[in-house]
């Protein structure tokens, strides 16, 4: 009978803890997920170069996760903002502009370790590059004072 009531608790806590980050967050669509792989992988090409290059400090891998945690917290600002004016291009917009920043980060660490960039990721980084302008272009900030 425990463990019965043990695997319920297991499967209440879990479940929980999923709604509230989809909550937090959004759907888990590509966007989200291209975003989490590319920060993942961003962050562990930046340990392999610091590694590489004898440059490897616990204070500058601390920062460095401490930036993209601070990712999510815009993530969980752009998604909430979709959620209250009705929107759903905010969050994806967020996600494929700091996923771009993340890919190039990647090409750099590839290149400090001698690695071309291969150019299909050049082409596409291009096109979403210019994608994110062009919606940056068709935002108004005029009312915006930069003041909290």
């Amino acid at each position: 009978m425990t463990k019965t009531i043990q695997k319920f608790s297991t499967c209440v806590g879990v479940g929980g803890m999923l709604t509230l980050i989809e909550h937090l967050f959004g759907t888990f669509d590509c966007s989200l997920e291209f975003l989490l792989t590319v920060i993942v992988l961003d962050y562990i090409t930046g340990l392999m170069c610091g590694w590489y290059n004898h440059d490897l400090e616990s204070n500058k891998a601390t920062r460095g996760l401490f930036k993209k945690m601070f990712i999510f917290i815009y993530i969980i600002i752009a998604h909430r903002l979709d959620v209250m004016l009705k929107v759903d291009y905010i969050r994806i917009g967020v996600c494929y502009m700091y996923a771009v920043g993340e890919v190039l980060s990647i090409m750099e660490n590839g290149t400090k370790l001698g690695l071309p960039v291969p150019t299909p990721i050049q082409k596409a980084l291009k096109i979403l590059n210019e994608t994110v302008e062009i919606s940056d272009d068709n935002v108004d900030n005029s009312n915006i004072d930069g003041k909290v």
